[in-house]
C-alpha cells in the first residue's frame, strides 16, 4: 500500500504545470496527503492514462492556496480607476482591465455603463472584452488575463470563457456588496464554476477572488441608494 501511495504522489507532482514543486512546499505536502488517501481507491496506470480525478486534485489544492501578488494588485488598481471613471460618467462603479500575459501590457480597460447605454449586457467585463477584440481584430483572447473589481456574473464569466481567457482575477465577492447587483440568486461561486467552463482547450479556467477585496467592495458602498435600472423601469 505504501508503494502504491508513493506512486500516486509522483503522479500528482508529475501532472503539476511549470517547474517541479519543492519538497518543502506546503501545497505539495497537502497534495501528497490527499493523493495518499486516494491511492486506496484510485487504480494506478501508465502516465498517459492517469485518472482525471488525480489530475484535478492538485489543481484544486493550488487554487485554494493561491496568493495575491504585487502585479495582480497593480492591475486591480487600474480596474479600480476604471470603476471610478464609470461612476463619474453615470455608470456603476465596477471596472475591468485585460492584460496580455506575455508582455504585461494592458490592452483594454472599461467600466459598467448599463444605465448610460441602456444595454443590459454592457457590464465592465463584457465592455473590456469587446474593446480588446476590436483593437486586436480577433475574437480569441487566449493568453490574456482579465481583472475585475467585482466577482463576474454568469454572463461575464461565460463571455470570458467564450473568449478563451484562462485566468480571471476579481476583487470583491458577491457577499461583500448589495445583493441586488446580481440578478441570479444562490450560492454560485465563480472560483468553483471555473473548472466547468469549456475553453475549447485542455486548460481549465482559473478564477481567483479577493484581490484588493475591501477597496473594491467600498466602491459599491452606496449602490443601494441608487436606482438599479431606469426610472421608467422602476415605475412600470
Amino acid at each position: 500500500m505504501a508503494k502504491a501511495a508513493s506512486g500516486l504522489e509522483r503522479v500528482c507532482q508529475w501532472q503539476t504545470p511549470g517547474p517541479k514543486p519543492r519538497s518543502v512546499s506546503v501545497g505539495v505536502a497537502i497534495a501528497s496527503a490527499i493523493c495518499a488517501r486516494l491511492a486506496r481507491r484510485v487504480p494506478l496506470g501508465p502516465p498517459n492514462k492517469i485518472p482525471v480525478l488525480s489530475r484535478r486534485v492538485f489543481y484544486l489544492v493550488r487554487q485554494s492556496s493561491a496568493t495575491i501578488k504585487p502585479m495582480q494588485q497593480k492591475y486591480m488598481h487600474m480596474a479600480v480607476r476604471a470603476a471610478q471613471q464609470a461612476k463619474a460618467s453615470g455608470g456603476v462603479a465596477i471596472g475591468a482591465v485585460l492584460v496580455e500575459n506575455a508582455t504585461g501590457k494592458v490592452v483594454s480597460a472599461a467600466g459598467s455603463n448599463v444605465g448610460v447605454t441602456h444595454d443590459p449586457t454592457s457590464h465592465a467585463e463584457v465592455n473590456c472584452i469587446r474593446q480588446a477584440c476590436k483593437q486586436l481584430g480577433a475574437d480569441d483572447l487566449y493568453g490574456y488575463t482579465l481583472y475585475s473589481t467585482l466577482e463576474p456574473c454568469h454572463m461575464c464569466l461565460s463571455a470570458a470563457a467564450w473568449a478563451r481567457i484562462t485566468k480571471v482575477f476579481f476583487g470583491a465577492y458577491r457577499k461583500d456588496v448589495d445583493p441586488t447587483l446580481f440578478d441570479i440568486k444562490g450560492d454560485f461561486s465563480d472560483e468553483q464554476e471555473a473548472a466547468r467552463m469549456n475553453l475549447r482547450e485542455q486548460d481549465q479556467m482559473q478564477v481567483v477572488g479577493g484581490v484588493l477585496e475591501k477597496e473594491c467592495a467600498s466602491l459599491l458602498d452606496s449602490y443601494h441608494e441608487m436606482f438599479k435600472h431606469s426610472k421608467a423601469a422602476q415605475t412600470s
